[in-house]
């Protein structure tokens, strides 16, 4: 029998969620415990897997200020500022979404005393039996084409009868800390992953494992539930769409599907999770410049180069040592600009070249890019690359549809591959994008023609 998050999740992309529910409340942040609003409704997902809910509440006037207009457009609000929607279904399970920020204006909700907004997720929470190991459960949807290496048997009878009968290349184990993680290829192109481990799962476990398959899969990978056991309860969490698969200009790190292809695509995932969980609590911006750099790649080529280059230059700025601009000597250039700052002439000219001067003297991410390939024998090439996309796309020049574009684009793919590799520490192998005919099953082309997304 399916998990029930399992279910839930696949009425949820099928657009066929739909809980009544006879109690629902807005609850004030941060404590809860001001009613705001109160009624009954309905939580439902749309075709695209949108959550959004209704409330038709008791008519109460006057309405709470917490609904109403009270700040100019563009404003910051305070958590106070937000509330919490808490509905009971038909079934009694009571679920509860994240801050929401609800301002009542139309004619039509002040009169009639109604809500509907979108939602970014709900959760509810059930009893579970606490046994010796907990557990966590993710379900993906549109994600075919993972590796896998192990076989699961499968049989269909009718009576004693055996019709059919085989096995099935479907799934992956693997120890990633703690946890015994299974990734499996379930029906209509869903993939779940289960892990167990002795001790209780961080509720931020399941955002660092999608992210982690994101960079092994290039693209933006989204639950659409997830299963957590706690303190001898399980959170069922739902969330939101579209989960529409794009095509995406950018190929996976590791595009093969041999044995050695699938150790190291997995190699990957495992090694990026443990670095994006070791830095959760840092200001890194490893996680955010790849999730820009993928939904830039499902666009143009325009908009695909603009975010790859601009998306290294910031984690180069900020996760590679400082290396000094070559050509600069310090000395003679601290006495030129004593010398102009002495200069009697006109101050506005005299401020632009020592601004100049300093931006020149500080340490670049060019530098800093080309230091880090002379310590891990990168080739030079493809910071090259990098350096002639980011300065055709910072001052404008157009990136036509062309051969030459795409070869530009794919060399700075393959710098971003090999700069993330090295930051976690993986050594295996990586697709070398910068190489025409890289393309192999259906992962781009040979023929050396311009490469479309895929």
């Amino acid at each position: 029998m399916a998990h029930e998050a399992f279910t839930l999740a696949q009425s949820v992309v099928s657009g066929e969620l739909d809980l009544l529910c006879p109690k629902m409340a807005l609850l004030r942040c941060p404590s809860y415990s001001e009613c705001v609003m109160a009624g009954c409704g309905v939580i439902h997902a749309n075709t695209h897997g949108e959550l959004s809910f209704r409330l038709s509440g008791e008519v109460s006037l006057p309405l709470h200020d917490v609904l109403r207009q009270n700040k100019p457009q563009g404003s910051v609000y305070d958590i106070q500022d937000h509330v919490m929607l808490v509905a009971v279904d038909a079934q009694g399970r009571e679920w509860r979404s994240g801050p929401l920020l609800i301002h009542m204006t139309h004619p039509a909700e002040l009169f009639n005393q109604y809500v509907s907004r979108k939602l970014d997720s709900i959760m509810f929470t059930r009893r579970w039996p606490l046994g010796n190991e907990h557990h966590v459960r993710l379900y993906i949807p549109k994600q075919s084409r993972f590796p896998f290496d192990q076989r699961t048997k499968y049989e269909r009878t009718a009576g004693e009868t055996l019709v059919e009968g085989g096995w099935s290349v479907d799934h992956h184990v693997r120890a990633i800390g703690e946890a015994a993680v299974t990734f499996r290829r379930e029906d209509d192109g869903w993939l779940s992953i289960t892990a167990t481990q002795s001790t209780p799962f961080m509720p931020d476990w399941h955002g660092t494992m999608c992210h982690a398959l994101s960079f092994a899969a290039s693209r933006i990978v989204r639950p659409a539930a997830v299963a957590r056991t706690f303190d001898g309860d399980e959170v069922i969490g739902l969330f939101s769409g579209p989960f529409h698969r794009f095509r995406s200009l950018m190929p996976r790190p590791i595009v093969g599907l041999s044995p050695e292809d699938t150790n190291a695509f997995w190699s990957l995932v495992e090694q990026l999770f443990h670095f994006a969980w070791a830095s959760r609590g840092s200001q890194s911006r490893l996680l955010d410049e790849l999730n820009a750099i993928h939904a830039g790649a499902v666009m143009s080529i325009e908009t695909a180069c603009l975010t790859l280059a601009i998306g290294i230059e910031a984690l180069a700025k900020e996760l590679l040592p400082s290396a000094p601009s070559p050509g600069w000597n310090i000395a003679a250039k601290q006495s030129i600009e004593s010398h102009i700052a002495a200069w009697p002439g006109d101050s506005a000219t005299k401020d632009r070249v020592l601004g100049w001067l300093q931006s020149k003297g500080e340490p670049r991410a060019v530098d800093r890019l080309y230091a880090w390939a002379t310590q891990h024998e990168v080739k030079h090439g493809l910071v090259d690359a990098w350096s002639a996309l980011r300065n055709r796309r910072a001052h404008g020049t157009a990136v036509d549809d062309s051969q030459p574009s795409y070869d530009l684009y794919y060399a700075v793919v393959e710098l971003l591959y090999r700069l993330v590799a090295s930051l976690i520490g993986y050594d295996g192998r990586i697709l070398e994008t910068s190489v025409r005919g890289w393309g192999r099953d259906g992962e781009g082309v040979r023929d050396g023609s311009a490469r479309r997304p895929i």
